[in-house]
């Protein structure tokens, strides 16, 4: 499996390099920089923590993604963050000795980059088609609180993916755009317990340092995740863009116990070409 997967990454490198190394294309902006801000809708259940469904969202879907595109393929790099307060239940209020408390909300933060190449397949006036591989790095963290004690939840997968990526001219000034990827191989960490044990508390350096050693490589068979997208996009001017669009991404893994994460956001996407 571990050769597998070093061989999969120079294949993959190879294929960059190579899109790197084409001539431009005919168009005068080969180079895309977008920003997107936007509403995300948060649902997790991880039952090494609890069986209840923790649900929120909040409007700090934060996106940039950098588009570079040559004769014969496209290089995408993308990064996003969001945070949001999540709850199981209403707010509730119970009594500790003399003081009477309400649990807080618990809170559920993401954070993501990735890097992408993918060959273009199909080129013409209306469509282009892309498909290639797209390597992600991905952290899912959730601060359970229970009262008057907490718990650090997480999921932290490394995921190679088959990428697929397509564009739709409806008009002079009118896009679609559209695209999907699911993991072919995946490095996970997760939490074996609802406690933190001795061996992660007296390891030395940073908490990455400890995590990142501790997961295992996984298939599809254990940690199985998809990534889609959509945006209409409207071409204001040679040089700028602006779209709406629509983004879900789910997670499911099972080991040690199962933990499924879906997020659903709602995008408003400003580009800039140069």
């Amino acid at each position: 499996m571990i050769t597998r997967l070093i061989l999969s990454w120079l294949l993959f490198l190879l294929l960059g390099q190579l899109g790197i190394a084409q001539p431009a294309t005919n168009s005068p902006h080969r180079n895309q920089l977008q920003l997107s801000l936007g509403y995300h809708h948060n649902q997790s259940q991880d039952l090494v923590y609890s069986p209840m469904i923790y649900r929120g969202g909040s409007a700090t879907a934060l996106g940039l993604t950098y588009r570079r595109s040559t004769a014969k393929g496209l290089h995408q790099f993308r990064a996003a963050f969001d945070q949001t307060e999540v709850t199981s239940t209403d707010l509730i209020s119970f009594e500790v000795g003399p003081q009477t408390r309400t649990r807080i909300p618990s809170q559920a933060l993401y954070v993501s980059a990735a890097y992408g190449y993918a060959h273009n397949i199909i080129s013409n006036n209306r469509l282009e088609l892309f498909l290639g591989a797209l390597l992600e790095a991905r952290i899912h963290l959730t601060g359970y609180e229970f009262g008057v004690s907490d718990d650090d939840g997480y999921m932290i997968a490394n995921t190679l993916n088959p990428w697929l990526r397509g564009t739709y001219q409806w008009s002079e000034k009118a896009q679609l755009e559209a695209e999907v990827y699911l993991p072919l191989l995946a490095w996970v960490s997760r939490p074996d317990y609802a406690i933190v044990d001795n061996e992660a508390i007296q390891h030395d350096g940073s908490d990455l340092s400890y995590l990142y050693p501790n997961g295992e490589l996984t298939s599809w068979n254990a940690y199985r995740a998809i990534n889609v997208s959509l945006f209409y996009n409207w071409r204001f001017s040679p040089g700028f863009q602006a779209g709406i669009g629509y983004r879900m991404d789910l997670q499911q893994m099972k080991n040690p116990l199962p933990i499924n994460v879906l997020k659903s956001q709602v995008d408003l996407g400003f580009s800039f070409f140069f």
